[in-house]
């Protein structure tokens, strides 16, 4: 069917396809309303604040942190108390517990520095190689 032929046809039918279109956001000319525009909002985070003079001073009270008169309910719970409990349980439980066994002491084994010859006992550990062993002055110092 040609477009057209449709349009001289059935104007009514074209005008209601062209304000479901509108309705449903297709078309923003063929709105006939335009729509009101929101005020903008102060996008700044401070607290809102009053001024009180006295005589020459000025003092500035927040009224956003004010304290109020709630009931502290934290007083009435009874958890409250429930870290003293736990201290007694960890001493019952921890009185007949002995220490961790320590390793036995590595021996010291005796090195002599390659650059300034001075002799030196220690861990084992550190060493790969006795020697070339440097102590730690010669380490830090340049060359």
């Amino acid at each position: 069917m040609d477009i057209e032929k449709l349009i001289k046809e059935n104007p009514e039918l074209l005008l209601a396809i062209a304000n479901l279109i509108a309705k449903a956001g297709g078309d923003e000319q063929a709105n006939s309303e335009p729509k009101p525009k929101k005020a903008k909002r102060s996008r700044s985070k401070k607290p809102a604040v009053s001024v009180v003079e006295e005589d020459t001073k000025i003092r500035v009270k927040s009224t956003k942190f004010r304290k109020s008169n709630r009931p502290n309910l934290f007083d009435s719970m009874e958890i409250k108390n429930s870290h003293k409990a736990d201290a007694k349980t960890d001493k019952k439980l921890l009185k007949n517990r002995r220490p961790s066994e320590r390793r036995e002491a590595l021996d010291l084994i005796n090195v002599v520095c390659r650059c300034c010859g001075k002799k030196e006992k220690i861990n084992p550990g550190i060493v790969y190689d006795a020697a070339r062993y440097k102590c730690n002055q010669c380490s830090t110092s340049s060359g």
